[in-house]
């Protein structure tokens, strides 16, 4: 119970909370471009996570999948191209019904 109990506070810690907002944001922003999806957004942040401690620097990878996930069907429902693979079904009908 100790490792979850430490996993917990370092996530809900000020500098934990802090890198998944600035993850999360950072995703955002690259799943809502399309064409950078989940795997270049991640590559172009990972030079800025060397200088981080192992568990903020996957506290703030995470954050950017998460990101990447949400984001990426933003271009999906209103240009009817997925800004991430995951999001590709949500052209069908997405974009139908921002049509209408």
């Amino acid at each position: 119970m100790n490792p979850v109990w430490e996993a917990i506070t370092v996530l809900f810690s000020f500098n934990g909370l802090l890198f998944a907002t600035i993850g999360f944001i950072i995703g955002c922003i690259g799943g809502a471009m399309v064409g950078i999806g989940g795997a270049l957004t991640t590559a172009l942040v990972i030079p800025f996570t060397l200088s981080m401690t192992p568990a903020d620097a996957m506290i703030i990878l995470i954050g950017i999948y998460s990101g990447v996930s949400y984001a990426g069907s933003i271009p999906s429902i209103l240009i009817n191209t997925p800004g991430a693979p995951s999001s590709a079904a949500v052209t069908i009908e997405g974009y139908a019904m921002a049509k209408r």
